[in-house]
Formats: structure tokens, sequence, C-alpha cells
């Protein structure tokens, strides 16, 4: 159905005409007493009664409000304390106003009725109502009478009203008050004032320290132990000190307890003389919706009887209403009353001395009254700051603040609990908006006149310290746009100069505003002050661009220009200081323009490229960087400014290091003077340098003739520090080197004083260090050498060098000590001495003789003193110089390398462990752990064996602990041998590899060892393995690498599956029930019972299997989101389409987790369709006769499942494929010639080539490629180019035979003349498009119908043209000609098929029909009057409209012989209409009942078995009549259900929107579902899957057929069997009455619904069939009978 037609049948007019015409009236009622509650809910503001009672009072014009509490403590009590935690009874409002006329005793005793006076506040009528939150039963008392409020029994609200005595009639109005719950007075709560905003409501949130006023008002059946509500006295007085800000009429408000008065507040106004400016003060608003008039300012004096007072500026401005009446139309509508012609509009605010005496107190007053007059004052004052506090008041003060220093009353509409105002409806708001941008109008004009008149700046801006407003900021923002709206200058005070004593008004796009005090002190332009700076109204300003912001651009640009003083230049580094500057560029920049001098006559001093400052205190004999300020310069500031502020850092070492060891400057070092400076320098901070930084010092200087000698300057090298040992022929250094002085020797203070008083000292560690000599190795062991008995052993010659070796090292240079380290000065040997390993070596050449012994490594070079001692000083010194205790790792690999070539053995059992492992495992951690992972080992040397146990040696990153059917195996001794000394992981060997390394492995290897047979081994051990990550699973999804059965070519991922491990229920699978291919006779249709599958193109015998790898996913890399979703596939075997794998549970474990999936994705499902169709067909098993069977109802699963799906399938590489390739399943049927049988053939192909089934007959005659008939399939194949059949077929109609007018041609005629304005319209009357409007009009004027023997069909597709026979053709055909029209129908048609007169008739008045025109005509000519009209289609007035054209039509004409009334008009008080001329025909009889039986079983069997599974998930049903012959018509309702999730013996229920789903109903369903499915199963043997469930709301339906699908109503059994049946459902027997009544009424539904099988409408035949099936299946019913029972049903 179109859109447009939902559209129309639920339209709102439709809906509300029904419901007026046949909908059941109630109405509504209001429980008053939850009303009144709920109005309480939205007024929970603190002391809302209050508010409430005084703005009632102040529109009655009352000058005097008293607040009368009664507690019931007595009348003894003389002061207020005396009344702390008493209970209180009752509450007296009385005021001095208006006393109630009869509209005011009418208005309050109705809700939301509203004051319609437009000068009173009230607007919703719901304010006195709060009242009900104090009292359940208040009483008003006004003049001469009173009114009681009462409860009644139903919740509602009942007045009384009666006279008063004649005592008791005054002049004022009370409301008394009997409090409905017991509240607490406190008298001695302290007054929390540490945040104002409590009273002034600054903020939404409350104080956490503040306690409320009063708490929910308890219910009855409120517990006894819940908080007691409280009125505190201090709050109440505080509040009622801020209602009198802007009370119109009330200047005086009294509080009494038990008639003592205890507190009492007045207002009084002094006027203050206007100025001429403000008397000249007239403009308009914004918008020009108010004239601002007059302009009035008083002092409004707040006293406090017996108390203090305060006195705050008052304004009041008159402004006349100036809107359109339109507009004012709006806001009536809204209010219920105008808006007042005059709108007041009033600003209260601090006059200065009050702001300056506010800043003189020194600290908070403890006097409670005189806090409370200051909580009057729009400002706070807190930490020497003065922040704006003002409040809008709408009659009397809000939560809202106004984001000024300014507290603001006007004509404001509040939302309805008056606490926030209404900036949500359009004309509300506008007004709001205009108010508030009229008081920013006015606080502008009273800030132009103070600051003017008032050179206290710093008190006149401070009301003007623009902040946000709360809760709504909107509010602050409109009052800014406001104030900001004239276009004259606002003028603001400035400093011009740092030297001008007074400030000066300027306008504020001249002035200047700075972020810093310093700025002020050198900066010569006009500045805002920076105390004033800090005003809110400045960064107001800002934001609109009217004032200048100080940036660090302006300040560039002026110091370029200016030559600052001394005491300035300091105040400049000052502020550069100060500033946090992310850029430090620009202080550099700064500092290099920067221009200044000590005095006026001084020379100007410039810097440059600063970073640096210098703290070594360099000599002026060196040059000195440019970026270094020089130390002369720096003293004159701290260190903190230097360093954190100004970002210039210390001369580092470093820094300097690298300036004068730049090849520019390393002429220095070769000069006697300037190397002397810079290594003295380099030596007193070389404490500092790392190791890298001495490297690079030693390196540079190294090849640096920088050390000064007696025999000139010489490299370090060269150079011998001066000591005793030395040969006077050697370069000695000449430095002022500090004898027996180390750098730890400055911390003695004697020491430190001799170093102090040399001039450039250099240490003799700082030279050592730098590689300068203290002796030359080679001579010393050659002297040493000499001096030793040539006669003595090898061990005493070597034990004597080393002694003196040992003497000396001490004194040894770090230069000294690696030339021994480089020299070859030892002697050494073997363990098997021989003439070329005896011989001179150097120390890390050489090992201890222990460890060749050890070994027994003969060929391992050691020293020649096979006796020392381990523990001996010489062995220590030795391994210091570089003797090895153990030998160099590779070489130990070496060794075991060939220890392990030495054996023959190939056996694992005889293999003995090499020496040297044995030797590695017991030293590993000592000796090589650390220099291990940086060794590099490259040569296998671990004992392993391989996959096929052949025994080898492996690295350790490729040889594992577990043993693995990939990769080699670590043998148990080895393991067994590291584990008793580390953890063998230290050498990389891992228990097993990664999933990573295991793939990389098997890649490798694949084709070596993996096939069906090894890979569930394989893979179940992959599964056991760590490592599984995203990246890898990308990268496998793109490996081939899965064996397939079958094949020797290896699968991706993404081409294979793994079944779930739970499988589809047999009984609810569709494919189990669906006949692929059907046989077709022309004999009898129906019988299949010899089903033959033939392929078109593919007779050809067994060919070999081949699989089509294309990669499925590669394709579509755009559409992850599609593939990842798996379809969900059933259980047919789909082998060589989809192909599933099973290797075990753990080696599918491991295979689900790298990508490959339960079910193919749409994506992959789509590409393995497209790919793999050809060879799947191929492949048929000619032993399985039914393959071909089994692989079409295979391939048409997949394709219902790509349907599902189809919107998943996004990729454009593949949409294209899917156009334009084979894959489409269709069949096609043909005729043999040879037996003029038709068969069925099946073909792949694009789906350009399959035509869609909307025209069956022309699928009949013409015989094209069709697909499955299954809507889904349509759909999917429409997606992807097939096109309809209608479409892509001309059809022909013509009459053939005798023509002949009759009775129900004529009513034919009349009944589409009569209903023809409304066959071509839209139910909202509108012609539709594409309308011929002319042959309306003939159809209107020259229709005529006649009768003929035959209509004639002539079809063309696909270039062929046949003719059709009249029974296989149209029941009509229109004719026109010239100016006639002739409809023609069949006459032997018993009834009228609308469907195709709809058609010709669409066909021949629109220029392009469609299918939904074509059934919105039918449903028009069949459909009653009546029941066009509940479907909204304007009946009366189109034909009306219609008559009127008759008549029109008739005038024009002069027909004077008018046609007879058509019969077929139905007066108003017909409900069936139908005009079928077969019913004439039969004329009630029947001649031959037996014809009408079905004698052929197998026939009857066939055909209910044709049913039909209902499988969307939605049953949505648009409302229609179905006219059948013999008058029957049944109504069949709209209908909209879900699928509910779960299925009832298999047998899935349809729930309507909005039932309520309960276990019950759900139990039921299970009762009625083991009925149904018994009945199926047991009597008439048919599919399950034809049964449905159903659940409505209030149909009268009790069951359905929906083409052959058979839905039952759920509702029916539960309301008439289910609570009868309850008892018996765990009975046996099966002779219960109720069960029997069960079995049978479903016995005789079902046989109804199985006869509209047969046929569809409630006729004669319908009857014959229904009779038929019930006395067939009767019998079986009847023993079925014996045996049910609803023991099991809750067995699903």
């Amino acid at each position: 159905m179109s859109k447009n037609t939902l559209h129309e049948s639920a339209s709102s007019d439709a809906l509300r005409l029904k419901a007026l015409q046949s909908g059941f009236e109630s109405r509504v009622e209001v429980n008053q007493r939850m009303l009144i509650d709920k109005m309480l809910a939205r007024y929970s503001s603190d002391f809302v009664v209050c508010r409430e009672l005084i703005q009632n009072s102040d529109d009655a014009k009352a000058t005097s409000f008293h607040f009368e509490i009664t507690c019931d403590g007595g009348t003894s009590s003389t002061s207020e304390k005396d009344f702390h935690n008493q209970t209180i009874t009752e509450i007296r409002a009385i005021n001095n106003g208006l006393v109630f006329n009869e509209i005011d005793w009418k208005r309050v005793a109705a809700i939301a009725e509203g004051n319609t006076s437009v000068e009173s506040v009230g607007q919703f009528g719901v304010g006195f109502f709060s009242v009900f939150s104090f009292s359940e039963e208040p009483i008003i008392t006004s003049g001469n009478e009173y009114m009681a409020f009462v409860w009644r029994d139903d919740n509602s609200l009942t007045t009384f009203r009666h006279k008063l005595t004649s005592e008791q009639q005054s002049k004022l109005t009370s409301i008394i008050l009997k409090m409905r719950t017991n509240y607490i007075l406190h008298t001695e709560t302290k007054l929390d004032f540490d945040s104002t905003s409590d009273l002034n409501e600054k903020s939404t949130t409350k104080s956490p320290n503040r306690k409320k006023q009063k708490k929910s008002i308890p219910t009855p059946s409120t517990s006894t132990n819940d908080i007691i509500p409280t009125l505190n006295l201090s709050q109440l007085k505080a509040y009622f000190t801020k209602v009198l800000s802007f009370t119109k009429y009330i200047n005086e408000l009294i509080i009494k307890i038990n008639q003592k008065t205890i507190f009492k507040v007045t207002k009084t106004k002094k006027p203050i003389p206007s100025s001429k400016s403000r008397s000249q003060f007239k403009t308009n608003s914004i918008h020009n919706m108010l004239r601002l008039d007059t302009f009035i300012q008083t002092e409004q004096i707040f006293s406090i009887d017996h108390g203090p007072s305060i006195t705050l500026n008052h304004i009041s401005v008159d402004a006349t209403l100036i809107i359109d009446e339109n507009y004012h139309n709006h806001i009536r509508r809204i209010l219920k009353k105008s808006l007042p012609s005059n709108v007041q509009i009033q600003l209260l605010y601090t006059p200065n001395d009050v702001i300056i005496k506010q800043q003189q107190q020194s600290s908070a007053t403890n006097d409670l009254h005189m806090k409370i007059l200051n909580s009057l004052i729009p400002l706070k004052f807190q930490n020497d700051e003065i922040d704006p506090s003002g409040l809008i008041f709408i009659g009397l003060g809000t939560h809202q603040t106004t984001g000024i220093g300014m507290h603001i009353y006007s004509h404001l509409i509040p939302t309805i609990e008056r606490e926030n105002l209404d900036l949500q409806d359009p004309y509300i708001s506008k007004w709001n908006r205009e108010l508030l941008l009229s008081v920013g109008q006015i606080a502008r004009f009273v800030y132009d006149q103070l600051i003017h008149e008032n050179k206290q700046f710093y008190s006149t801006l401070a009301s003007y310290s623009f902040q946000p407003s709360v809760p709504n900021n909107e509010i602050g923002s409109i009052l800014l746009d406001g104030f900001f709206s004239s276009n004259k200058d606002l003028f603001v005070p400035v400093k011009r100069t740092p030297t001008d004593m007074n400030l000066s008004l300027i306008p504020s796009t001249q002035a200047y505003l700075a972020n810093s005090q310093y700025i002020h002190s050198f900066l010569s332009l006009p500045l805002v002050p920076y105390e004033l700076s800090q005003n809110g109204l400045f960064q107001s300003l800002k934001d609109r661009d009217l004032i200048i912001e100080v940036d660090n651009d302006l300040i560039e640009s002026t110091i370029t220009t200016t030559i600052l003083l001394s005491n300035q230049f300091v105040d400049f580094l000052h502020w550069l200081s100060s500033q946090h500057q992310e850029d430090k560029q620009y202080i550099k920049r700064l500092l290099s323009i920067v221009r200044f001098r000590e005095t006026i006559q001084s020379p100007i001093i410039t810097l440059e490229k600063l970073k640096n400052y210098d703290n070594f205190n360099i000599s002026t004999i060196l040059p000195l960087p440019s970026h270094v300020l020089p130390a002369s310069v720096a003293a004159y500031l701290s260190r903190e400014e230097l360093q954190k502020q100004l970002s210039l850092t210390p001369f580092a070492l470093k820094d300097f290091l690298h300036f004068y060891f730049l090849k520019s400057q390393q002429y220095l070092f070769t000069k006697e003077n300037s190397s002397t400076c810079l290594l003295s320098i380099i030596s007193k901070h070389s404490g500092q340098m790392n190791k890298t930084e001495w490297n690079k010092l030693k390196t540079t200087l190294s090849t640096i003739p920088c050390i000064p000698t007696n025999q000139g300057m010489k490299i370090p090298n060269e150079s011998y520090i001066p000591s005793a040992i030395l040969s006077p022929e050697l370069p000695v250094i000449t430095l002022n080197v500090p004898q027996n002085l180390t750098e730890d020797d400055n911390e003695d203070d004697e020491n430190q004083s001799i170093v102090e008083n040399l001039e450039n000292p250099v240490s003799a560690e700082f030279l050592k260090r730098l590689g300068c000599r203290t002796l030359n190795v080679q001579s010393f062991v050659h002297a040493r050498s000499s001096l030793t008995n040539s006669n003595s052993s090898n061990s005493h010659n070597m034990k004597t060098l080393i002694e003196h070796l040992m003497e000396e090292r001490d004194n040894m240079s770090e230069g000294d000590f690696n030339a021994l380290k480089q020299s070859e000065c030892l002697k050494g040997t073997t363990l098997i001495p021989s003439k070329e390993t005896t011989r001179k070596y150097t120390p890390q050449d050489l090992h201890f003789p222990s460890i060749a012994i050890e070994l027994q490594w003969s060929t391992l070079p050691i020293i020649d003193w096979h006796d020392i001692d381990p523990r001996s000083r010489e062995y220590a010194f030795l391994k210091e110089i570089g003797v090895r205790e153990v030998p160099d790792v590779h070489k130990l690999i070496d060794r075991i390398i060939e220890e392990h070539n030495e054996q023959k053995v190939k056996s694992i059992v005889e293999y003995k462990l090499p020496i040297a492992l044995k030797f590695l495992a017991e030293n590993f951690q000592q000796y090589y752990s650390k220099l291990w992972k940086t060794a590099k080992i490259k040569q296998p040397f671990l004992p392993s064996y391989s996959t096929s146990k052949a025994l080898t040696l492996s690295l350790p990153e490729e040889v594992f602990k577990d043993e693995s059917p990939l990769c080699a195996t670590l043998l148990p001794d080895v393991v067994q041998l590291f584990e008793e000394h580390f953890n063998i992981g230290l050498l990389g060997v891992k228990d097993r590899p990664t999933l990573t390394i295991a793939f990389d492995i098997l890649m490798e290897k694949k084709e070596k060892i993996l096939n069906v047979q090894s890979a569930s081994k394989i893979f179940a051990y992959m599964n056991e393995l760590d490592g599984l990550s995203r990246p890898l699973i990308e990268r496998v999804a793109k490996l081939a690498f899965i064996p397939l059965e079958g094949t020797d070519e290896f699968m991706k991922p993404s081409q294979v599956f793994i079944r779930p491990n739970t499988t589809i229920n047999t009984a609810s699978s569709r494919l189990r029930q669906m006949n692929v291919i059907i046989l077709l006779s022309s004999e009898d249709d129906d019988n299949n019972d010899n089903d033959e599958i033939t392929r078109a193109n593919g007779t050809g015998g067994r060919r070999r299997r081949k699989r089509n790898v294309k990669t499925t996913i590669s394709k579509n890399k755009k559409s992850k989101t599609a593939s990842s979703t798996p379809l969900v596939m059933d259980d047919t075997d789909k082998s060589g389409l989809i192909d599933y794998v099973d290797y075990g549970s753990e080696g599918n474990s491991f295979l689900l987790g790298v990508g490959v999936l339960h079910q193919p994705s749409a994506l992959v499902l789509a590409e393995l369709l497209i790919d793999r169709q050809a060879d799947y067909f191929a492949n048929l098993n000619r032993n399985n006769p039914d393959d071909l069977k089994q692989k079409l109802l295979a391939y048409t699963s997949c394709l219902r499942q790509l349907a599902i799906a189809a919107n998943e399938l996004q990729s454009v590489a593949l949409l294209k494929r899917l156009k334009n390739e084979a894959w489409c399943l269709g069949y096609q049927t043909v005729e043999r010639r040879s037996t003029n049988e038709r068969q069925r053939m099946f073909k792949i192909v694009a789906p350009n080539e399959i035509y869609l089934d909307d025209d069956h007959q022309c699928a009949i005659d013409l015989r094209p490629l069709l697909p499955p008939d299954e809507s889904e399939l349509t759909k999917l194949y429409e997606k992807f180019g097939a096109q309809w059949l209608s479409e892509c077929v001309k059809r022909t109609l013509v009459h053939k035979g005798k023509v002949a007018t009759s009775d129900r041609g004529n009513k034919l005629r009349d009944l589409i003349q009569h209903r023809l304005d409304m066959l071509f319209v839209n139910n909202r009357g509108e012609k539709m498009d594409n309308l011929d409007d002319k042959h309306v009009d003939m159809l209107r004027t020259n229709l005529a119908v006649y009768e003929v023997e035959a209509i004639q069909c002539q079809l063309t597709f696909q270039k062929k043209t046949i003719t059709l026979e009249s029974t296989d053709s149209s029941s009509c055909a229109l004719e026109n000609d010239k100016n006639k029209v002739g409809l023609y129908f069949q006459k032997q048609i018993r009834e009228f098929d609308y469907i195709d007169i709809a058609s010709e008739l669409a066909r021949f008045v629109f220029k392009k029909p469609l299918d939904t025109a074509v059934h919105a005509i039918s449903d028009k000519l069949a459909s009653p009057l009546e029941t066009l009209k509940r479907r909204g289609v304007p009946v009366d007035r189109l034909l009306q409209q219609q008559q009127q054209q008759q008549q029109q039509h008739n005038n024009n004409n002069h027909q004077q012989n008018l046609r007879p009334t058509m019969q077929m008009i139905e007066p108003q008080t017909q409900t069936n209409h139908h005009y079928q001329e077969s019913h004439v025909e039969m004329s009630g009889r029947v001649e031959d009942f037996n014809r009408h039986q079905i004698k052929d079983d197998a026939k009857l069997f066939s055909m209910l078995k044709k049913g039909r599974s209902y499988t969307q998930t939605k049953f949505i049903q648009q409302e229609h009549v179905k006219d059948e012959i013999d008058h029957s018509c049944e109504a069949v309702p709209s209908a909209n259900m879900t699928r509910y999730k779960e299925v009832f013996h298999n047998i899935p229920l349809y729930i309507e929107r909005d039932v309520r789903i309960t276990e019950q109903m759900l139990d039921r369903a299970k009762q009625l579902a083991w009925v149904l499915i018994g009945l199926a199963n047991h009597v008439f043997k048919i599919p399950v899957e034809t049964l449905h469930l159903y659940r409505d709301i209030n149909g009268a339906r009790i069951a359905f057929n929906d083409r052959r699908a058979l839905f039952f109503n759920l509702r029916y059994y539960e309301q008439v069997f289910a609570n009868e049946v309850h008892p018996y459902l765990q009975a046996t027997s099966p002779s219960i009455p109720i069960i029997h009544t069960i079995l049978n009424f479903y016995f005789i539904l079902t046989c109804h619904e199985l006869a509209h099988n047969l046929e569809i409408a409630h006729n004669s035949n319908f009857i014959n069939h229904l009779e038929t099936i019930a006395v067939k299946f009767m019998t079986e019913k009847d023993l079925f009978l014996q045996q049910f029972s609803f023991q099991n049903y809750l067995q699903n």
C-alpha cells in the first residue's frame, strides 16, 4: 500500500469523524484534591503561601499586611524567644485592601479562572490555592461575608458562603488557615547570611548549611517518625522585608504571634530632584512596542520598627503600550486578559554612600535586623569584592537574577509557578524580551547620568559589573543587549599617562584595557585603572569590541617607539616576569627591541637575542656569546626573575662547552692564556658534567694541543701531570695544579683557601679524566721486567710484574689504565702448551687456568700463572685489567656446537649434553644474563628434536619447551638442566610459540604438514596459543590455509564455515515442506506426483569437482559492517556452495577465532552465489536422483537469506556484480514436443533476465523465466534489476460475438456513472495525477455496457504475440470509437470482476495507470457507500457535485426525456449494495448438488496441503470489504500485529499493538497451540507451518484465512474456554465434556478455514466444501478425541 493511502487511512479528521459517529461517550472527571496537590507541587518555593497572599493584597490596593501566627503556648509570652519550638495552630493573613465583590467571590472559588484585571500580577488563577499546603479547609472573611472551603468524600472541593455577624464585619480581608500539619515555630534560629543569595535567591541551588523552612506536606498515611516541618521566623522576617522592594501599595508588613507584634517593617519614599537630562527622558523601546515617557527617581527608606533602616535609590519609568492589535489579541488569548495600557518599569539600586559604608565595615554585623536590611542591597560584598546580585521581581521576588546590581520590577509574564520568566511561548517571550531590553535601556540612561555626576567611579560602576544571570543566563544577556542598544558613546574613566594623578572620562572606544598593574607604569596609553578594569562592565565592552584591549602586539608596537627610564625599564621587566607566556619568543623579541637609559642624559642601552645570563663570571679576555646577558647586567635581577619569569637560563656548562668547542672558537684552546681560563672554568664545574658531556669533552680536546707544558702546548695524551716518578724528558703540565687535592677537598676550609688564592686552578683529577698521563706504561713495564730474575719461574715473574703495576694503580690516569688494558703485556699459554700459543697477550684475550680445566678446553688461552689464588689481590687486579673468568659468550656457543658435532649418535636416548652447555647453564645468571639480549646469537646451539623426532640444534627463539606439531622441542634433559639454575625463558625460550609465530611457521610448512587428517591436531594446538589480536585476524583473513575435503587447495577463513552446535528443528524448517519443481501436464496442473528436475543448459555427465577460490572479502573492504553480521542458515546441505568444515571442538574454536563464521554474511553469501553457482549445479551426483532437487532447495534457501539481509549489501563493486552477473534462480515452463508435457526448467541468470510475476495469467500464457514464488525473492530480484512482467507485456482486448444489452449491464453502467466523480479522486476528494479529463467526460455522457460472447486478448512479449482463449482472457474489455465508449463483458460470467473493470477504466482515463489506482477504483465500485464514508471518502459532497454537473449538462442539452431514475442509487438507510446478475440467474436453485462434491480424495488432500507458511515478522492489513456472491459481505478490520519472539509447539503468535503480554496469556497460547497441532498432525495431516495464532484487542473474528495461512484468535480461546478447562489441564481422562467441546469446536473451525483454501467466498460452493471436509475427517477426529489430554501441553 502506498504511503498516501496509509496517511489517508490514519488521518485525524477520519478518526474524529468515526469517533463522533459510533464512539462511546463519557465525561472527563477531575479529582480536585489530586489537581490541587499537583498545583502545589509546582508552587514549591519557600514562603509561597506568604508570597501569594501578599501579592493578592497588593493587587487589592492594601497598604498594610498583617501575618498573625497562633501558637498553642498561650498569650502570656512577652518575647519572641518564648515562642521557640511551639506548635503553630493557625495563621491569619489580614489586609486593608478592597473588600471582595461578587466577582471576587466567584473567582476565588474557581481554579485557573485568573484575575482579569490588567493591573494584577496573577494570571493563572491558581496562586490562592497554595494556602492548601497550610490548611485543609481555609476560610476567607471580607467585608460583610465569609467563605469556607470544605472537602467532600469524593475528593471534590465545595465552598459555603455566609454573612458575618455585625460584630465581625469590617473593612478588612482575612485568610484564616487552620493548620493541616503541625508546624514548629523556630524563633532562635540564626539567619545564615554567609550566603545572602538565599534571601536574594540569586542561585537555584541552596546553601548546604541552610535548613529548609518547610518540608513536604505530610499525608494522612505519613509515619509519626517523619520530620515535622518548621517555620523559621528569621527567614520569614527577611522574606517580608524583601517583599516590600516593589509592592505597589503595601508599605507596611507586620508579623504577630498570639496577638503580640513581633516584627514590623515599613517603606517610605522621598523624591530626588530630577536633572535637566532626566526630565528629557523620552524614547521608544527597541522594537517599538513601548514608549518610555517619564523618568522618576526616589529614595526608598526601609525601616524596621525599633531597629535600623537603609536607603536605596528607586527609579520608576512609565511606558505607554504601542503594540499592534493582532499581537495583542494573541496575548489576550494566552493570558485571558489584556496587557495594561500603561506599563511601569522599576529599578532599585544602591547609592554610593551605602556602597562605601558597606566597604568600610571591618566585619559583618551581628545585628539580625541590620543583616535583613543589608540583604535588600542588590550587591554582594565579600573578600573586598563587589558582585551584582539583583533579582527579577514578578510582583514579588523570584530566584532569577538580573546579572547587574539592580533589582528589576515590571509587568513581566512568568511561568505558572512564578519563579521564572516565560521565554518559551513565542508571543509571551516577545513581550518579556521587550521589557527586559527596555530595562537595559533605562539602566544605560542611569549610567550615563551617574558617570558624569559622581566621580566616585568605583562605587558608581559597582552596580554595572555585568555577570551571567542564573538560573536562566538568557535574562542577563537580554538586559545587556538593551544596555548597549544606544548609539551614544559610553564614557569610562581612564588614566591618560603613567604619570597622571587624576582620571578622565573618554568614550570607551578610545580607551584601553590592560590586564596587569605593571603595564600602567610603563605604557603611555589612556588606560582604564587596573582596579576598575576588573568590573564586569569592561568585560562586556571587550566582548562587543567597544574598548581596546592591550595585547602583546600593542605593547610591542608601543615599546618600539618608546625609550624607557630606568625605573620604567624595571617595571617593564617585572611585567615580563609576571607574564605566563607560552610564546617564549615574544619575551625574547621584546627584550631585543626594548631601549632604556638611566636618566634623560644617559646613553640608550639595547639588548638583542637574549637567551642566557652569565653565571661563570667569564673573563673579559674571552669573547661572550651574543645571547648571554653579561654578569654586570644580570646582577640587577633576581635569579627567579631571570630564570622563571624572563626564561633566561644560566649559561649552562654544555652551552659553554658547545660555544667554545665550535671550530671558530677552538683556537682559544691553542693559546696559553685563553686555554688556561677555559680549562680552569671547566675544571671547576666538571662535577656537573654527565658521561656524555665528558666523552664529548675528551673527544674534542684529545686532538687539540690545549695543555700548556714545559715543552709547549700538547694534546692531553702527550701531557703528563707533575709527579716525582716522571722523567724530566717528558712534557710536564705547567698549569696551577694543586698538589694532593681533589675536588672533594674543596669542602675543607684550608684547602679551599689555597685553591681560591690560585689563579685559574685546574685539578689533577680533571686532567686525569681529560686523558693526561701519570706514567708511560710500556717503558714502566719494560723497566720493571728488566729488574726481575731471569732464573725465576714464569709464575714468580708474572707475580712480580703485577705487584709493580698494582703499586702505581692509584696514580694512573684513565688514559694510563686504558693503555695498560690494550697493551700486550701479559704472558699467556694453553693447557697443552705450544710455541704458537705461548706468547704475550692483551689481558682481555686471556683466561684464568681454572676455566680451561673445568671446560676441558685444551686450546683456550690462559695466563701463565697456574697456581694463582682466586682470593688474592693479584687475581682481582688481573680481573680488573681484563683477564676473563669465563669465556666470551660467542666462544662458549662455538664450543657447545663443537662438542655437539663431535658426537656421532643420532638417538636422543644416547645423546650426552655438551660440557660447555652445562657451564652456560651454571654461570648464565652471574656472567651472561646482562649481555644475552645484545649478544645476538645467530648459531643454533640448544639440543632439541624436530617434528619428525630428529636430533638437532635450535636457536632459543625457534624452539619451545612444550611439544608442538609445528616446531622443534627442547630435549627434556636440556630443560631440566637450565631449570635447575634459572628460568629458561631468560634465554628466550618460551613454553610455546605465540599464535603469530605459530601461524608464520604453519604458512611456511603448510604444503608439507597440513592436510585434512593433520588439521584437527594442528588447529587444536593453535587454539591453545596466546596472541590472538585484531591485526592478526585481519592478516589471516587474506591467507588460504584451511584444507577442505575433496580438493587439494587451501581455503581462506571467509570461504569455509563451521556449523553451529545447535541444528534447526526439522518440524519448523520451511525447506522440508517446499516443493521446488512441479511437473505440469495439459490434463491436470495439480498433479505433482512425478517431479522431474532439469537444468536448461546443463545435461552433461558428472564433472570433476572444482572450487572457485576467489577472495570474497578483499572486494568489499568498504563493507566491513555488513560482512560482520552472519546470516542464520538452515541445516540443508550446501556443500560446494557453502562449504562447512569440522576439525573438532578445539580446532573449530581456533578457526572461529581467526574469522571463520558459523554462517556467511550477506556480503560473503552474495559473492559465493556469484562465484560458485556454475560449478555447484554442474557437479551433480548421478547416483542420487534427488541431488538437483536438494541443491535447488539449498540455493533457494541461500537466496532467501540474502533477501533478508539485502540492505547490508553496500559495496559498490559487489552491487555492480549483482546487477550484471548470473546468480538469480528462475524457473520456466517448457513443453516437450515428444510427449506434449510441460516441464519446469531452472536457470541461473542475471537479474535483468528474470521477470517478476505481477500478472499471473500472463505468466501462465507466456511462460517467461520467473523467480521462485516467494515475496522476499521478488523484492530481492527487483532491487538488482528484474522487471515486472506487466511492464514488459503489451495487452490488447477486443470483444467477439453477438453484442447485447442486459439489465445487469445497465446497472453496471449506472453504477459507474453514479460514482464516477469519486472513482478518480483520493480520499480527500482531490483529482489523481495523469488524469485525462476528456475521457472522464466521455464516460459520464457516452458510456454503454454490453454483454458479448467472448473477450479476445492478445499478448505481445519479447517480440512475440499470442492470442488467448476467452476463458483465459479478461472478463471485460473497454473500447472507444470517436465519442462512443463501450464496456463489453462476457455474458457467461456469474459475477463482475471489479478488478478487470477497474483495470479497463484506469487504462482509458489515465495516461499512465498505476496498480494503486486500479485497486482504489475497484474498491470504490464494490464497496457500500457507508463503508466508503467510514474510510473518509467525501461521498455526499462528491455525489452532490455530480448531481449539479448532471443537472447543468441536462439543462444545456435541453433533454426532455430523462432516463428513468437509476435503480442502483441507494437510499441513506440502505446498508448493503450489491448488484450481481449471477444472483438472478441462479434464482436460489441448484440443479445438481452432486457436481459440487469433491470425490477425488487425492485431489482433496493435495488442495488442503497447499497451505503456506506466513514468515514475516509483522502482519499489517488495511481495512477493506469482501464482496461475495449470494449477498455475503464480510467487513475485514485493519490489523497491525507483530510476531512474538517465541513459538508455541512450533506455531507462531502474532500480537496486536498495545496488547499487554502476561505469563497467563502465554500459557493459554500453549494450550490452544496444543489443540491445533494435535488436529493438524493426527486428524487433517496438514503441515503445522500453515497454522498461526493471533491475539487482538477487540476484533470480531474468531479465525481467518489469509491466502491459505490459517490464523486462530487466542483471545476467543481465553475468554470462552480457558477458565473452564483450567481444572482439567493435568487430567488424563478423555471423557471430560469441556475438552470434547474444545476439540469439536476447533475441528469445525479448522474445517471452515480449510474450506476457504478451495473457495474464498461464503457461497454454495464453500458450503459443499465445508461439508465434504467435515465428513471426511470426522472419524479421525473421534479417534483423536479418545486419546487427547492437556497433560503434556507445557512441553514445547
